[in-house]
């Protein structure tokens, strides 16, 4: 949790990274777990932070052996592992919502 709201980790492509990598590393950046993409399921977000400047972030689904975590604290408040109802009712934002609501149906699917 970081700007007053909660979330996912996310962040930039470094220079010479796919998604798949910028994923791997952020995660492992801002949590500290390595874990394993799941590149079947693949969501955009795309939003506006400010006026004139239009974003998009793809979201994948990861597996991890660990729940153990370690914040990086530049970016991250809290970390809490919860299930998807209290899940979507501290996501501020409909459109991780929705996200959310699609990894649980892509969940259902293939387990």
């Amino acid at each position: 949790m970081l700007g007053g709201h909660w979330g996912v980790p996310k962040g930039h492509i470094e220079a010479n990274e796919n998604e798949k990598e910028t994923a791997l590393r952020e995660i492992k950046e801002e949590v500290g777990l390595d874990v394993v993409i799941d590149c079947g399921f693949r969501a955009i977000d795309t939003y506006s932070p400010v006026d004139g400047i239009i974003k998009d972030v793809v979201y994948f689904v990861a597996y991890s052996k660990s729940t153990d975590t370690i914040m990086q604290i530049e970016e991250v408040r809290d970390i809490k592992w919860v299930k998807l109802k209290e899940a979507l009712d501290l996501i501020k934002f409909a459109s991780m919502q929705e996200i959310l609501i699609l990894t649980d149906k892509y969940l259902s699917k293939t387990n």
